[in-house]
C-alpha cells in the first residue's frame, strides 16, 4: 500500500470519526432519553392565559425555540376576533390533577412499528372509539400526570376523508405515549391561496390562549406514524418528525441539516394518496422571499402576524379554527417593503 493511500484512508477515518463526535445522533439506543419533534417550545414563564378580546396585538404572544434568539415585535400585527362573546371559561382547556405521580419516562404500551389504518371512519365512529376525550380533541392519562404537554397545530383544506383518517391513527398514537395534548385544525376561507406556514402561525396564536402547552408540533393531515417510539414529546431543541416518509421510499430527505431527528427505522410515515394541489398557482416571488430571508427573519412571522378570526370551536375530536388570512392585505405589505410583483 503506497503512502497516499494510506493517508486518504487516514484523513477518512479521521472525518468520520469527527462527524460522529460532532452530530447530533445518539450514542445510546435507549430512546427514553432521547425525545423527538419538529418543535417550536412554548414559553416557559407562562402561568396565565390572556383573556379574549375584539382586537388583540401578538406582543402578547412569545415564542422561543433557543434562549439565544430574540423575537422584535412589530406594531403591525394584529389578530381580530369575529366573535366578542367568548370568555377563558368557555374555551380554556382542563388542566391535569397536579397530585397524580408523573407517567413513566417510557410510556409502557409502546410496541415499535404499529398498523396503520387508511380507511376513513366517521366522525361519530371516531367518537365511539375515543370516548374519554374532552373537547376540543383534548387527551391526557388518567392515571398519571403527563411528562408533556403538545399542541399538534394541522393546516388544512377540502380534505375531510384525510382529517378523518389523521384523527383515527393520532388519537391511537398519543393516547398510547401518555401525552397531555389537543389536536388543533386550522382552517382558512375559500377563495384564498392557501397559505400553510400562516395557519401553523395562527395555530400557534390561538392554542397558547387556550393552554399552557409546553410545545407544538406542526403536521400535515396526510402523515401518518408508522411507530409509536417516534414520541409526540417535547424536546430541548427542534426536532424533525418525519425523517422517512414511503412517498420517497423512506429515504432521509434532510440528510446534513443540523437538526435532531430519530432514525428512519423508528420516525417512519405513510403518507396518504392523493392528486397533486392544483388549486394555488405557482408563487413566483418564492425565491426572491426567501433570498431575503437573512433580512426579514427577525420581523416576519408570528411577530408580524395578521388575520381575522373567523370562528374557534372545541370539537369531540379536534378544534376547529376558522381564519381569514388577509392575503389582500398582506400582498399589499409586501409590494411596499421591497416586493413589487408579488
Amino acid at each position: 500500500m503506497n503512502s497516499k493511500l494510506k493517508l486518504v484512508i487516514v484523513l477518512t477515518l479521521c472525518v468520520a470519526i469527527i462527524h460522529f463526535l460532532l452530530s447530533d445522533c445518539p450514542i445510546s439506543p435507549d430512546y427514553s432519553f432521547w425525545s423527538p419533534a419538529f418543535i417550536i417550545s412554548a414559553p416557559k414563564t407562562l402561568t396565565t392565559l390572556q383573556p379574549f378580546s375584539q382586537s388583540t396585538s401578538t406582543n402578547d404572544l412569545a415564542v422561543s425555540a433557543l434562549e439565544s434568539v430574540e423575537f422584535s415585535m412589530l406594531d403591525n400585527s394584529s389578530i381580530s376576533h369575529a366573535s366578542d362573546n367568548w370568555t377563558n371559561d368557555e374555551l380554556v382547556m382542563r388542566a391535569q390533577n397536579e397530585n397524580l405521580q408523573l407517567c413513566p419516562m417510557t410510556p409502557p404500551a409502546l410496541v415499535g412499528p404499529i398498523k396503520v389504518w387508511m380507511d376513513a371512519p366517521s366522525f361519530a365512529e371516531l367518537e365511539r372509539l375515543y370516548p374519554f376525550l374532552e373537547p376540543g380533541g383534548h387527551g391526557m392519562p388518567t392515571a398519571c400526570r403527563a411528562r408533556h404537554r403538545v399542541a399538534i397545530v394541522v393546516p388544512y383544506r377540502d380534505r375531510e376523508s384525510h382529517l378523518r383518517t389523521f384523527l383515527h391513527n393520532l388519537h391511537s398514537l398519543l393516547t398510547k405515549q401518555q401525552l397531555d395534548y389537543a389536536i388543533f385544525v386550522v382552517e382558512q376561507t375559500a377563495n384564498e391561496t392557501f397559505n400553510r406556514a400562516k395557519l401553523m402561525n395562527v395555530g400557534y396564536a390561538e392554542a397558547i390562549r387556550l393552554y399552557d402547552w409546553r410545545c407544538f408540533i406542526f403536521h400535515d393531515v396526510d402523515l401518518l406514524p408508522e411507530d409509536d417510539r417516534n414520541l409526540y414529546s417535547c424536546p430541548d431543541e427542534p426536532r424533525h418528525m418525519s425523517v422517512a416518509v414511503d412517498k420517497f421510499n423512506y429515504k432521509v430527505t434532510l440528510a446534513g441539516y443540523k437538526i435532531s431527528r430519530y432514525p428512519a427505522e423508528i420516525a417512519r410515515y405513510k403518507m396518504i394518496k392523493h392528486n397533486s394541489e392544483k388549486k394555488n398557482p405557482v408563487n413566483r416571488c418564492r425565491y426572491k422571499l426567501m433570498s431575503a430571508t437573512k433580512s426579514r427573519w427577525r420581523n416576519d412571522g408570528l411577530s408580524s402576524l395578521s388575520y381575522d378570526l373567523i370562528s374557534l370551536g372545541r370539537l369531540p375530536l379536534y378544534t376547529h379554527i376558522k381564519v381569514d388570512l388577509l392575503e389582500k392585505q398582506s400582498r399589499r405589505y409586501l409590494r411596499t417593503h421591497g416586493f413589487p410583483t408579488c
